[in-house]
């Protein structure tokens, strides 16, 4: 049997996209990860407040994404 399932009263969600140069990210990669076709970078930053599972309290998350091929 499953649970309540939990809620999250107040959630904003920041994104932000971005193209930088293939050798400030190449840094970063280890082999074989290479950049992909473009030199792309996401980063998400997201404020949950009001969750239940957290006894109304917040969680705040932040995602970094780069493209990058094998």
């Amino acid at each position: 049997m499953v649970g309540p399932v939990p809620k999250y009263h107040d959630v904003t969600t920041v994104a932000i996209s971005f193209l930088s140069e293939r050798e400030s990210i190449s840094q970063y990669l280890p082999e074989p990860l290479e950049v992909g076709a473009e030199p792309l970078v996401q980063v998400y930053c997201t404020m949950n407040r009001q969750v239940d599972w957290l006894a109304g309290r917040a969680l705040e998350t932040e995602t970094r994404t780069v493209w990058v091929m094998c």
